[in-house]
């Protein structure tokens, strides 16, 4: 794999994930090479989530090691002349084997032979800097320690008129950006998609009950929860 980009035409190699697991459509996220700062960066629509940090004796302080004994699992090459500029790696130990790096839907980076995790954007809500997470103006009803999180279940409508619910059937709509949509409604309980493909996007905000039912797994949303909150009932009935 190759990331950069070709001074001579201006093409850029990026890699991007798929909008959902059954969508292979263009995603939310990119992993793209800057050659300016010389780091790798994954982008949610365009805007930095996570940073590998600067390359330095043969490795970036933000990518995750292989195992315990900090050992990476890569070597990484960085080209830069005045017709291009790339990242590119192979494994160290069999360099004639192509390894393969997958971007989900969500912002992991990992391996594909053997889901080795590489970077986790996924854990960057905006509010932490930790493993190369980049922060972001936050909306002032969310908090450090608040996030969504996948439970088993489905939401109960307590009143017709404070219980809201809204959809938004758009293909192109993954979770992250279901999830980027919910986050900045301060009222926003919880979020699922829309669609059979695992496109589009589903909100529940204002007074809702959410039950647990374990025995339905193919019944998941993500709920809102907050650093402060003790179990789901504490808001439950959209006590942000």
């Amino acid at each position: 794999m190759k990331l950069g980009v070709n001074h001579k035409n201006g093409h850029i190699w990026s890699l991007t994930s798929w909008s959902s697991l059954y969508s292979a459509g263009p995603g939310a996220f990119t992993l793209d090479w800057d050659p300016g700062e010389h780091q790798l960066k994954i982008k949610q629509r365009g805007k930095g989530t996570w940073s590998s940090g600067v390359f330095t004796n043969g490795r970036f302080e933000f990518l995750i090691p292989d195992d315990d004994s900090k050992k990476m699992r890569y070597n990484f090459s960085i080209v830069s002349n005045e017709n291009e500029d790339y990242f590119t790696y192979n494994y160290v130990d069999d360099q004639s084997v192509a390894s393969q790096w997958v971007l989900n839907i969500m912002g992991r980076l990992h391996d594909f032979d053997t889901k080795v995790d590489i970077a986790r954007a996924d854990y960057c809500y905006g509010y932490n800097s930790d493993g190369g997470c980049e922060r972001w103006e936050q909306p002032s009803c969310r908090h450090v320690g608040d996030k969504y999180v996948l439970k088993t279940g489905y939401f109960q409508a307590v009143s017709s008129s404070s219980s809201i619910y809204t959809s938004d059937s758009n293909t192109s709509l993954g979770y992250s950006d279901c999830g980027t949509t919910c986050w900045n409604n301060c009222g926003c309980l919880g979020f699922n998609y829309r669609l059979n493909n695992m496109t589009g996007c589903q909100f529940w905000s204002g007074n809702w009950e959410f039950i647990e039912d374990l025995t339905d797994d193919d019944s998941r949303v993500f709920l809102y929860t907050t650093k402060s909150t003790p179990n789901i009932k504490a808001m439950m009935h959209g006590h942000l």
